[in-house]
């Protein structure tokens, strides 16, 4: 979806919305803004994939290229932070493994339902660790 700027307002335009222009033209939201004076469509960019920022919003520059504005997380926004990732993490490691003991307790081989044991509990492990870890991000 297009982002474009009103040139008299400085104001955003997307795609989809609905415009009325500086001589009080009304265009629905599915009217192309690339045929509305006035309107210059902004050059994206990709947001930053910094963890340790926070978006704040973005501006268009002069060259009409979209510049994300960022700050630093605080303490307390990084340790939240780290705690949902933590959390998740569990929540997908339990998943596969409910996933897998159904398959195996399906399983007449006992080589596959073997190996899957072993798995289960490598997974186990791993989901033990990430609790110590959530344990001591929540300190």
């Amino acid at each position: 979806m297009s982002i474009y700027v009103d040139l008299a307002t400085n104001k955003i335009v997307n795609e989809g919305d609905s415009y009325i222009g500086s001589d009080g033209t009304q265009y629905p939201p599915s009217f192309p803004k690339t045929e509305i004076s006035g309107l210059i469509q902004v050059i994206e960019s990709q947001p930053p994939v910094d963890e340790s920022l926070v978006i704040t919003g973005f501006y268009v520059d002069d060259s009409n290229h979209q510049v994300w504005q960022t700050r630093p997380m605080t303490s307390e926004e990084l340790k939240d932070s780290r705690v949902s990732s933590l959390r998740m993490q569990i929540v997908e490691l339990e998943s596969s493994v409910t996933a897998r003991r159904v398959r195996d307790a399906l399983s007449a081989d006992e080589t596959i339902a073997a190996a899957g044991r072993a798995w289960i509990r490598e997974v186990e492990a791993e989901i033990k660790q990430v609790r110590v870890d959530l344990a001591s991000a929540l300190v």
